[in-house]
């Protein structure tokens, strides 16, 4: 006889780690069988769930146990961490670094590759309040907020019979 080498199965999420003649799958791995082996055969796979690995382009953002986010496996998924950022409020992961798509807040169970995220922030605004002491502002409206990392120059006010002496 001329023997028989053993097929190469495939599994969804899984790596095959041989065949073998017992049902845990430990002792010696078998590859083939032998010319001179006589009688029925019964082999076991042996699967190992893949893991994959997370990406996060956080765009100046911080994740906390950033570790923990950083892979997942197969059949178990991933729900994707907040990230924080000083001063902008976080708008969502994307697929893409122009933020087009679908908002993503996990990985589904039935994944089955290495994720990379885009972390979308919207500088958070600001209201600003003047006490005019009855002074008057022109354009109000233009001084009215500000937005992070733009910051705004404050307005100087105008009161009849008075000079203005600054902002406190």
């Amino acid at each position: 006889g001329t023997g028989l080498t053993l097929p190469t199965p495939t599994r969804t999420g899984y790596t095959f780690g041989g065949w073998y003649e017992d049902s845990s799958c430990t002792g010696t791995k078998v590859t083939s069988i032998a010319t001179t082996a006589t009688g029925n055969a019964t082999y076991y796979a042996k699967w190992t769930v893949n893991t994959y690995t997370v990406t996060y382009n956080k765009n100046s953002g911080t994740i906390t146990n950033e570790s923990n986010y950083t892979k997942y496996t197969y059949g178990t998924g991933l729900t994707l961490p907040t990230p924080t950022r000083t001063g902008y409020t976080f708008g969502g992961w994307y697929e893409t670094s122009g933020f087009t798509g679908t908002k993503v807040t996990s990985i589904s169970t039935t994944a089955t590759e290495n994720k990379t995220y885009y972390a979308k922030w919207t500088a958070n605004t600001y209201t600003v309040t003047y006490h005019k002491n009855s002074g008057s502002i022109a354009n109000e409206s233009n001084y009215a907020s500000y937005a992070y990392g733009t910051g705004l120059t404050l307005p100087t006010p105008t009161r009849t019979g008075y000079t203005f002496g600054g902002w406190y």
